[in-house]
């Protein structure tokens, strides 16, 4: 989980997102980017991943198919156990995508998801 926010006259990465922070820069436009936390689900087809988020919220994420090469999560976030989004993702295998999620501490949380199947 990332907090990414715009701090004016800031220009903030977390070296830890080292790795992404190219991909993040050349898709969403904030200045400060924070690796909150970081969890790793094992997930087989068909099976829920579950990981808290603040405010309440819950995302569950879960692989349901492979096409090809390409890995297709279903991804819904949940505040309070109601939903408030949901989207279906094919990711390449060996690869990740970065999603936007909900306002957060004057910014947005964002979600890079990696998947790799076997």
């Amino acid at each position: 989980m990332i907090h990414a926010s715009t701090k004016t006259g800031a220009n903030i990465v977390d070296p830890a997102l080292k790795p992404i922070i190219s991909e993040l820069k050349s898709v969403f436009k904030y200045t400060s980017y924070k690796l909150l936390n970081e969890q790793r689900l094992n997930l087989s087809f068909n099976r829920k991943g579950m990981v808290n988020l603040p405010g309440n919220r819950t995302m569950i994420i879960m692989p349901t198919d492979m096409q090809g090469k390409r890995i297709q999560y279903q991804i819904n976030i949940q505040k309070n156990q109601r939903p408030v989004f949901q989207t279906r993702v094919l990711l390449n295998n060996n690869s990740s995508i970065t999603i936007g999620g909900p306002q957060f501490k004057n910014g947005v949380l964002l979600f890079n998801i990696s998947g790799s199947a076997r």
